[in-house]
């Protein structure tokens, strides 16, 4: 958990428009979706601890950090 938290922020931070921020960005396909429950995305996890604007929040290094502690320490906060 700790080294998914630090990827996103290491992510998050990155200064060019590089595959991996777009891939992060990225609402999914459009159309139709299969039947049952929607799979989990890699980010959901990350959003729900620190909000849908996780990405902006990821920033600030500082506050990352000590929201990450929190996100580790619980395994996740959903």
């Amino acid at each position: 958990m700790k080294a998914k938290w630090k990827w996103a922020g290491h992510v998050a931070r990155f200064k060019d428009d590089r595959w991996t921020l777009r891939t992060v960005k990225w609402p999914g396909p459009k159309g139709n979706r299969s039947r049952g429950r929607p799979r989990a995305r890699w980010a959901d996890e990350i959003a729900a601890c620190a909000g849908e604007k996780w990405l902006e929040r990821a920033k600030d290094r500082e506050g990352w950090h000590s929201l990450g502690e929190a996100f580790t320490r619980t395994g996740s906060m959903h």
